[in-house]
């Protein structure tokens, strides 16, 4: 497991020790100094970044997932099981009620059930998604689908390494909120991604809390860079950052860090990757 975060704080590494000695998992942090904005698709490059540096293996299924939200229990099981040739995945979550978030049961989750009773109309409303996303990746099939679509939903998704270095990852020209998993996707798909829809089955669970999503999505502050699409492999990316403090990378297991050391960007390969 590995977590990348876009401030430094000492209470998140207390928890990411507390989380690695109760879970008996070997968790990785990644953090730097929060750079006064947010910077999400640097501090997913970051993630990728040190998987990298770490020894991650290009056929690597990435899956991702904010931190307000929590896994459904057979969600790593159902990536587990997709074949390698599918290189990009369209997952989806359930939108917790403030109700339910306050009612948020952390027993019940480490006991491999839904942190809350999940209504009828939470789960027809993937239904229906998943649906549309089904359509739009047959409709990408014969050309006909828009450049992004199916998206993917930033807060659940999951990607192959090889298809993350095609692409120079997330581009780092996005700031603040909005549309970068949209330009992702679009940049994927014009690499060759092969989409799984996972709408209804791979989902995660989302916390209600304040929001600064904007009432429609064109009103997105990422939605005028989204607006002036550029090449597939983004300038601004994975092998290219925006600058930053550098990074630091520590291991934790059974409660300790067992090793620190700063983030370094790996050589761009010289092999071209199958996507």
């Amino acid at each position: 497991m590995l977590v990348s975060c876009d401030v430094q704080d000492e209470s998140i590494r207390a928890l990411v020790a507390a989380c690695s000695a109760e879970l008996s998992l070997d968790i990785t942090l990644v953090d730097r100094p929060h750079q006064n904005q947010c910077r999400l698709s640097q501090v997913r490059n970051n993630g990728l970044r040190a998987a990298i540096q770490l020894g991650a293996s290009d056929q690597d299924l990435f899956a991702f997932i904010d931190g307000d939200c929590s896994p459904a229990p057979d969600h790593a099981a159902r990536l587990a099981a997709l074949p390698e040739s599918i290189s990009l995945v369209c997952a989806h979550r359930v939108e917790l009620t403030p109700e339910q978030t306050e009612s948020f049961d952390e027993a019940a989750v480490r006991d491999r059930r839904p942190p809350a009773a999940i209504r009828p109309g939470q789960l027809a409303a993937l239904e229906k998604r998943q649906a549309r996303s089904r359509r739009q990746a047959f409709l990408r099939r014969l050309g006909f689908s828009k450049g992004h679509k199916p998206k993917i939903l930033g807060a659940n998704f999951a990607v192959r390494l090889a298809l993350a270095r095609a692409v120079n990852g997330f581009d780092e020209a996005f700031i603040e909120w909005g549309a970068e998993d949209d330009d992702f996707s679009r940049r994927a798909y014009s690499a060759g991604a092969r989409p799984h829809v996972g709408v209804r089955d791979i989902i995660v669970y989302h916390q209600h809390h304040p929001t600064r999503a904007p009432g429609k999505w064109a009103d997105a502050p990422g939605v005028a860079r989204f607006n002036q699409p550029g090449p597939t492999r983004c300038t601004l990316g994975l092998f290219s950052p925006m600058e930053q403090p550098t990074p630091v990378v520590r291991v934790y297991a059974a409660g300790a860090c067992t090793s620190e050391s700063q983030l370094a960007i790996p050589a761009v390969s010289s092999t071209r990757s199958t996507v």
